[in-house]
């Protein structure tokens, strides 16, 4: 009975799963007209499928059902609140190591002793005195104060009848 009772779980699972991916199909097919959608979700509904007739879907079904008959049976201990809280701080170092930067940290400047800057102030150690911003030199203006840049813009609204 349990058996049949499993399977049929197993094949209830199935085909939610596949009505659900059929109703996103359904809805993306509706805002784009296109058959990638349609194509895309077919393929998707076939993924269920095949892991009931593979057997995949039974084996996660009776997993879940011995998880279930394991949290029912076992009473909870101080080793499975430290199992608990060790399971949670794992995974929520997990998540943070994800917001990390990804690369090399950056070579830690070597502080200097302090040096008397361009007003007579004394340098902070440690920090890049403050750099000038680099600007590009500015385009050079013909004697109608247009640069080459502008006149052939100018040239292109011309022939297209713009300017």
């Amino acid at each position: 009975m349990c058996e049949t009772w499993g399977m049929s779980l197993s094949l209830l699972v199935t085909i939610v799963l596949m009505v659900l991916i059929l109703a996103i199909t359904v809805g993306l097919w509706a805002r784009h007209h296109r058959a990638r959608p349609v194509v895309g979700g077919i393929g998707w509904m076939l993924v269920p499928l095949g892991l009931y007739l593979f057997g995949i879907t039974d084996l996660a079904v009776n997993g879940v059902l011995s998880i279930i008959d394991w949290a029912q049976r076992t009473v909870w201990g101080d080793a499975m609140t430290w199992g608990a809280a060790l399971v949670g701080a794992g995974i929520v170092l997990a998540v943070v190591a994800q917001f990390l930067p990804k690369g090399p940290k950056p070579a830690q400047q070597v502080p200097q002793r302090p040096v008397a800057g361009a007003a007579g102030r004394p340098q902070v150690p440690g920090r890049p005195a403050a750099a000038k911003p680099q600007t590009r030199p500015a385009p050079a203006k013909s004697k109608d104060g247009l640069t080459d840049e502008d006149r052939e813009i100018e040239e292109l609204l011309r022939r297209r009848g713009i300017g």
